[in-house]
């Protein structure tokens, strides 16, 4: 063996078993995992939502995205008869409806018994309490919903607790909230 390269290799041959050692030592330590542990760790990874995740939250569940706004929306078929857009309004005791869109579900509210009283940021008023049958928004539908047409100068249907706080759970974003069946 050449003089020059002799210590280098030795110095490369110890490196290269100290290396195995220490390798092996480290196998011993860390426990085994199998496939399938690996696979279900990464797939309950946490990753951040993103707009595509929003769109399909999953199974009995719907997004109703942030407008520019800066209120969050929910186009709903209601009655399994006309699409409204509501405006969420979690400081809304029950849903509303503008007397357009009741007018556009079959109910006339000038001819309507105005037997509920409504408290709203303009002061008190009077509507007409409905049950809507169907309220269907995305992959929810709740039935017999709580509402009450009101002409209070509204110019949006409000989506409010009455359908809420019958749902499993609803999460709130920046750009969206999530709601559950």
């Amino acid at each position: 063996m050449n003089s020059k390269i002799g210590p280098y290799f030795i110095v490369f041959a110890a490196a290269f078993v100290i290396a195995t050692v220490l390798h092996k030592s480290m196998d011993t330590l860390q426990p085994k995992e199998s496939d399938a542990q690996i696979q279900t760790a990464v797939t309950n990874v946490k990753k951040p939502m993103t707009q595509f995740d929003i769109a399909a939250p999953g199974q009995l569940a719907a997004s109703l995205r942030k407008r520019p706004d800066g209120h969050y929306w929910a186009q709903a078929r209601v009655d399994n008869l006309y699409q409204i857009n509501f405006m969420v309004d979690t400081g809304a005791s029950i849903c509303v409806l503008t007397p357009e869109d009741a007018r556009r579900l079959g109910y006339d509210f000038a001819t309507m018994e105005k037997d509920i009283k409504i408290k709203t940021a303009s002061g008190s008023t009077y509507g007409a309490s409905i049950t809507i049958k169907r309220l269907e928004i995305g992959r929810v539908l709740l039935k017999d919903v709580d509402a009450v047409v009101l002409d209070d100068n509204l110019e949006q249907s409000l989506l409010g607790m009455s359908f809420l706080e019958r749902l499993t759970s609803w999460e709130v974003s920046k750009a969206a909230i999530i709601i559950h069946q």
